[in-house]
C-alpha cells in the first residue's frame, strides 16, 4: 500500500464531481475506470496518484510494459521534488526490471524459433519492377463508382458502413445476421437493430454500434489523407489505429486491454504467427522503423489497419476503398499468403 500522501491522496486541485468519481472507482469495471483515468490524466497533467493507480490497472490487464513506464514517469515526478514511497520503490526495483527483463528474454528466446518463414527488412525485399497489367474491367469499376459517388454523398455513407461492417465480420470481431448488415447499409448504425448470430465474439448491441461508429471514424480520418496528398507517419497511422481500437481496446472486455495506436515497440510485444508453420512477424524493436510498410505494428487491429491504409492508392486513383466480404474470406487469406515476395 502506498503511503506518501502523493499517492494516498486524491490531489485537491481535482473538483468535486471527479474526486466523487474516484472515490466510486471501486464500484466501475476494469475498462471504465481505465477510460476515467485516462480522462482524468489527459486533463489535469501526470498527476503520480493517477500515474500510479493507472499502471496497477495495466499490469492487471496484460500490458506490464506499459505499466512499469507509467510506475516510472511517477517516480521521476515525486523524485524530483524529493518525495519516496516504499511500494512505489519496490515497483521500481522489482516489477520493473523484472517486466523488461521477461519481454527481452521472450524476444531472444523467439530467435531461436525455427521459422516456416523469417522476417526481413522491406529494402532487403527484391520488389518487381514491371507493374503487371491491371485486371479485366478494371476500367469500368473505375466508371461505375466516379458515377456513383459524383455528386451523392448519401451513397458513399452507404459504402462506408457496407466496408465498415465486413471489415469488422472478417476479422470475427462480431457476426451480424445479413438482414442486419443490409439495415445497418441502409438506415445507418444508431437507428438499426443489431441482431447477432449465435457464434458473434459479442452480443452487446451498444458495443457493436460503438465499434461500427469507431470504424467509421476512421475511414473518415483515411478520406481525409487521401484527399490531401501528404506522408503517412508515425502518427498518422497511430492516429487512425486509435480512432479504430477506441471501443475494441478492451478485446471484448475480458479483462485484456490492448493499447491503442500503441505499437509494439512501446509494448515490447514479440509476435508469432502459426505453430505448425510458424511465421516470423516484425521484431518489436523495428516495428516503428518499417511502420511506413505497415507491418504487424500492435497487438491487435492489424488486419483492419491495413485495408483502409491500403485503400489510399485506390482512392486516390479513383477506385473504391477496399471491401472483403466474409464469403471471400477463405480467398483473401489465400492470397495474403501468396503475396510473398522471394
Amino acid at each position: 500500500m502506498f503511503t506518501s500522501p502523493h499517492l494516498r491522496t486524491i490531489p485537491t486541485i481535482f473538483s468535486s464531481e471527479d474526486r466523487a468519481r474516484l472515490k466510486s472507482a471501486v464500484m466501475l469495471r476494469p475498462h471504465q475506470v481505465t477510460i476515467l483515468y485516462e480522462n482524468l490524466l489527459s486533463r489535469y497533467g501526470d498527476f503520480p496518484y493517477l500515474l500510479v493507480r493507472l499502471a496497477q490497472l495495466r499490469a492487471a490487464m496484460g500490458s506490464p510494459v506499459l505499466s512499469a513506464a507509467l510506475f516510472s514517469k511517477a517516480y521521476e515526478a515525486l523524485d524530483k521534488i524529493g518525495v519516496h514511497d516504499a511500494e512505489l520503490d519496490y515497483y521500481m526495483t522489482t516489477f520493473v526490471p523484472d517486466t523488461f527483463s521477461k519481454y527481452e528474454k521472450l524476444f531472444e528466446s523467439s530467435l531461436k524459433v525455427q521459422y516456416h518463414q523469417s522476417w526481413k527488412q522491406t529494402e532487403e525485399h527484391n520488389f518487381p519492377r514491371q507493374i503487371h497489367a491491371p485486371p479485366s474491367g478494371y476500367e469500368q469499376v473505375k466508371e461505375e463508382w466516379s458515377s456513383l459517388v459524383k455528386d451523392n454523398s448519401e451513397f458513399l455513407a452507404k459504402y462506408l458502413r457496407h466496408v465498415a461492417v465486413e471489415t469488422n465480420i472478417i476479422e470475427d470481431t462480431f457476426l451480424l445476421t445479413t438482414e442486419c448488415l443490409h439495415n445497418i447499409i441502409r438506415d445507418g448504425v444508431s437507428p438499426a437493430i443489431i441482431v447477432t448470430e449465435y457464434d458473434s465474439e459479442t452480443h452487446d448491441r451498444d458495443i457493436i454500434k460503438s465499434i461500427l461508429n469507431d470504424t467509421l471514424e476512421a475511414y473518415e480520418a483515411m478520406l481525409l489523407l487521401a484527399r490531401t496528398p501528404v506522408n503517412l507517419t508515425r502518427r498518422t497511422i497511430c492516429h487512425i489505429h486509435s480512432l479504430l481500437m477506441k471501443t475494441c481496446q478492451f478485446h471484448n472486455f475480458d479483462g485484456r486491454y490492448v493499447p491503442p495506436g500503441r505499437t509494439r515497440t512501446e509494448t515490447m510485444q514479440t509476435v508469432i504467427v502459426g505453430s505448425s508453420r510458424p511465421i516470423q512477424c516484425c521484431p518489436y524493436a523495428k516495428v516503428d522503423d518499417e511502420l511506413d510498410a505497415i507491418c504487424r505494428i500492435s497487438e491487435d487491429g492489424n488486419g483492419r489497419l491495413s485495408r483502409i491504409m491500403a485503400s489510399i492508392p485506390l482512392i486516390q486513383a479513383g477506385y473504391p476503398p477496399i471491401a472483403i466480404s466474409m464469403i471471400r474470406r477463405p480467398m483473401y487469406y489465400q492470397a495474403i499468403n501468396e503475396v510473398k515476395i522471394p
